[in-house]
């Protein structure tokens, strides 16, 4: 079913957490483009380099008292050196 089912399941679960990829975290949201996340409290995104767009898409889709976690770090390390939180 995709990417698309992904939404679903958030929706369904009214899971609070959303962590993923950036690249899965937009490539759903954008299948999806009526979606609401209305369940969803954190958005957590790392992993990958985060687009101005995978911003518009957590404002478009998730409620305003949702916030966008950042984080940033060494893959060989596994750890997490910068990190940010966003809101609407």
């Amino acid at each position: 079913h995709g990417l698309a089912s992904l939404v679903a399941f958030v929706d369904e679960h009214r899971l609070t957490v959303f962590h993923a990829l950036p690249p899965i975290f937009r490539t759903a949201l954008q299948a999806v483009p009526e979606a609401r996340l209305d369940s969803v409290r954190l958005v957590y995104l790392a992993g990958d380099r985060v687009l101005p767009t995978d911003v518009a898409l957590y404002r478009q889709h998730c409620p305003p008292e949702a916030r966008l976690y950042i984080g940033i770090g060494s893959t060989e390390n596994a750890t997490i050196y910068r990190q940010w939180f966003l809101n609407h």
